[in-house]
């Protein structure tokens, strides 16, 4: 984390307990005095480093701060934070698409050699992902039919299942058996709210 968002964490840490609606506008920093009362929005792709060392260091990941607008700047780091404090979570992370954080949140759970279980009402590009994208990968997907008898939903399991998948925008009703027959205890399972 850069140093100027430990900072804000920090800061933002000491103050008191706040409404959601607070948090909606003023989350995720925290004002010096002298300092706008709200966030400015940071347009620079780059920032001023000391030397070439530090740059070095920076993108060794030896020191902590802003290298690059893609990786990491002010407005998105308080964006983070801002969703951290409205989920009560520990961090966040902002991507430029549900794409991004489809991919960075199935390949944080499944890996080479697993296998997920997703509704086949899932969006289009979410299935080519599934489907295509992450199969060259090795991780391997069964898609079923979310109103599926649990006997069919029972079936698509493997001993290697890591992950449930099911997006509420491709099936609003979001029709999954909530039968505790289901082997949850060792599977994770993502709900995508589009």
């Amino acid at each position: 984390m850069p140093k100027a968002a430990a900072t804000q964490k920090s800061l933002i840490a000491q103050q008191p307990a706040r409404g959601k609606g607070t948090i909606c506008i003023q989350g995720g920093y925290a004002p010096k005095v002298g300092e706008p009362r709200i966030l400015p929005i940071f347009q620079s792709t780059t920032y001023k480093y000391e030397d070439l060392e530090q740059v070095e260091r920076l993108f060794a990941l030896q020191e902590s701060g802003y290298k690059y607008t893609r990786t990491g700047n002010p407005t998105v780091a308080a964006f983070e934070q801002k969703i951290t404090e409205l989920e009560g979570g520990t961090a966040a992370v902002a991507l430029a698409s549900g794409q991004a954080a489809n991919l960075l949140a199935i390949t944080n759970i499944a890996s080479a050699g697993d296998h997920v279980v997703s509704a086949s009402t899932v969006y289009g590009g979410t299935y080519t992902l599934l489907h295509r994208t992450l199969k060259r990968y090795g991780i391997t997907t069964t898609f079923i039919d979310p109103e599926s008898p649990e006997k069919e939903l029972q079936k698509a399991f493997q001993p290697n299942t890591k992950l449930i998948l099911a997006e509420t925008i491709g099936t609003p009703v979001l029709v999954f058996s909530t039968s505790t027959s289901l082997p949850r205890s060792h599977v994770a399972t993502m709900f995508h709210s589009s």
